[in-house]
């Protein structure tokens, strides 16, 4: 995993618009090595979406109320 300067997310969400760039971040970076080091990541394609700030928010935590 890359440093973040002693910070540690417990949450990393990484959006595109392109299926291949994502499964190639998939193959860099696996949902498996994020969670060995307490990290959820997500992998979100918003191609097509109807709205997709409010879909990323909501994977992001951020859903209903701010």
């Amino acid at each position: 995993m890359p440093s973040t300067g002693g910070i540690q997310p417990s949450r990393v969400v990484v959006v595109d618009i392109d299926e291949a760039r994502l499964s190639q971040a998939k193959k860099l970076l696996p949902v498996e090595l994020a969670a060995a080091k307490g990290i959820e990541l997500v992998y979100v394609n918003t191609c097509g979406m109807e709205n997709p700030t409010a879909k990323t928010a909501c994977a992001n935590g951020r859903c209903g109320f701010r």
